[in-house]
């Protein structure tokens, strides 16, 4: 995926090259996007180069969700006070301030974030609906990854890999 990803950067960077009609086309596709897209990196992307870059996010998402599934769970095992240690984060991770919101949103911290909550929650879910089992279809191949629309909603992704 970041091999195809690059490749569908050559365009750009060899846009960038052609001077200042080319940065101007690249300036009209964000200045476009810009009202349809979440961050001001997607804005700047064509339409191929976010396919990539969401079938990316989904998998730094099932990995991420993935380690801090499994995280919880031995973690539950091992430590008796897990589950207090785990409350006083999540609390602490609520409670940011003004300026702590704000740096995570210029350096796209907000990001990855929300790729372990979202992850998280797909893979709690998954596991709770089939068992530890399924789980492990993720790791099956590429036809098995969950897309974002399927990240959000994990019955579909079930009903895709295992109806």
């Amino acid at each position: 995926m970041l091999h195809e990803y690059f490749e569908s950067l050559k365009t750009d960077i060899s846009a960038l090259k052609g001077g200042a009609k080319s940065i101007r086309a690249i300036s009209e596709r964000f200045m476009a996007n810009r009202g349809t897209q979440k961050s001001w990196i997607e804005a700047l992307m064509t339409p191929d180069q976010l396919e990539i870059f969401y079938r990316i996010q989904a998998l730094m998402c099932i990995i991420e969700g993935y380690s801090n599934h499994v995280m919880n769970v031995v973690g539950k095992d091992l430590m008796p006070d897990y589950e207090k240690i785990a409350r006083r984060f999540a609390q602490r991770q609520s409670k940011k301030g003004r300026g702590d919101q704000i740096f995570a949103r210029l350096t796209g911290l907000d990001v990855k974030l929300e790729q372990y909550r979202l992850g998280e929650e797909f893979i709690d879910a998954i596991v709770a609906k089939r068992g530890r089992e399924v789980g492990l279809v993720l790791w099956s191949g590429p036809e098995a990854m969950p897309t974002m629309e399927e990240l959000k909603a994990p019955d579909r992704w079930l009903a895709r890999v295992r109806p």
